[in-house]
């Protein structure tokens, strides 16, 4: 077989590229969250998921929410709810519900989902479980195969036994983790940066802009200080990494900006970060914003290392042929860019 032309040399990783598009078009497979108020002659519930995981529930009546959303039993006996209401959209692209059930007693609570093995597998479902003077009793991430909750309650008890401390702290820890991971969009951003680097202090000074951007913005998003729609939040993401793979094609060799384009687009970045702690509630009233906060982001930046500690070896393997240098690298910077702005088009004029 002939060695490849110039223009097949640039061709075939394009093409590998759109072959791609599609897996890559994949989104998180959600997060939604269930804040449970165990009152003294009550239980109120609030469930707050994404509009477009709520389309797989097919949940649209009030009725509907009472039946096929969430159950609960007391030592065993079934709690019919007295109220239901919902479901109802916000204005952050939330569906909300909300059930009341009466009479509960002392005893062991199970609050089970109803919806998860509707959702779309890898769904996660955070459920907090607290009295009405906040003190919280159970703190748990369900998914499919594990779609409950036990606790023991005691209303009216002044000094409930409190969950374990580490429980949630691990649970976004991983999720932050698993978020980078499996965000394709964040994960071609990020080697999108790295693409051109040619020392791993370069790399780190690229990777700190991003992280100290996107930290400021997670946090501030996920306090309500600062408020986007995900309308806006995902295109701008798209855009960035069309951004990222065109300069890398028009100016390989300048890094001087570099870290202020790393910094800018992570502030985007960190917007869409967010928008899976307010999928979850986080920072709306109902769950407690410090330990997701904190351990999410951790769990974003041990991704982010792991994804430069991995590409990054390649990247400088590669540098040093000048094959790769002339052909391969633009090859790919053009994947990056065509990838980001077929993305945009899906988030805006093809949703």
């Amino acid at each position: 077989m002939g060695r490849l032309s110039p223009i097949g040399r640039f061709g075939v990783p394009w093409m590998l590229w759109l072959c791609l598009a599609n897996t890559l078009f994949a989104h998180d497979p959600g997060l939604s969250s269930a804040d449970v108020t165990v009152g003294a002659d009550h239980v109120f519930v609030a469930v707050t998921l994404n509009a477009r995981d709520w389309n797989y529930t097919g949940i649209t009546t009030p009725d509907e929410v009472r039946n096929e959303c969430l159950a609960l039993t007391l030592d065993g006996r079934p709690l019919t709810p007295a109220g239901s209401m919902g479901p109802t959209p916000d204005h952050i692209q939330n569906v909300g519900c909300e059930l009341t059930f009466p009479g509960v007693g002392a005893g062991k609570l199970i609050v089970r989902s109803l919806v998860l093995d509707k959702l779309p597998f890898g769904h996660r479902e955070f459920i907090k479980v607290h009295d009405e003077a906040g003190h919280v009793l159970a703190e748990q991430m369900l998914h499919l195969g594990s779609e409950s909750c036990e606790v023991a309650v005691a209303p009216g008890n002044p000094h409930p036994a409190s969950p374990p401390a580490f429980g949630p702290f691990v649970d976004f820890l991983l999720l932050g983790a698993r978020h980078i991971l499996t965000g394709y969009d964040h994960m071609l951003f990020l080697a999108g940066l790295l693409m051109v680097c040619a020392s791993f202090r370069q790399a780190a000074g690229v990777i700190t802009y991003f992280t100290v951007a996107h930290s400021i913005t997670l946090a501030l998003s996920a306090l309500n200080i600062i408020s986007l729609s995900s309308r806006i939040v995902e295109p701008a993401v798209a855009l960035s990494i069309a951004y990222v793979g065109f300069e890398n094609i028009m100016r390989p060799q300048d890094l001087k900006w570099r870290g202020p384009i790393a910094f800018g687009f992570g502030l985007v970045h960190g917007l869409g970060f967010a928008s899976i702690l307010r999928t979850m509630g986080i920072g709306s009233g109902h769950t407690g914003i410090l330990v997701p906060l904190i351990s999410f982001n951790l769990g974003v930046e041990l991704g982010q290392l792991a994804v430069a500690l991995t590409v990054l070896p390649i990247i400088f393997l590669l540098r040093n042929r000048p094959a790769f240098f002339r052909f391969g690298s633009p090859a790919v910077s053009m994947g990056i860019a065509l990838l980001g702005v077929l993305w945009f088009l899906q988030r805006t004029v093809l949703t």
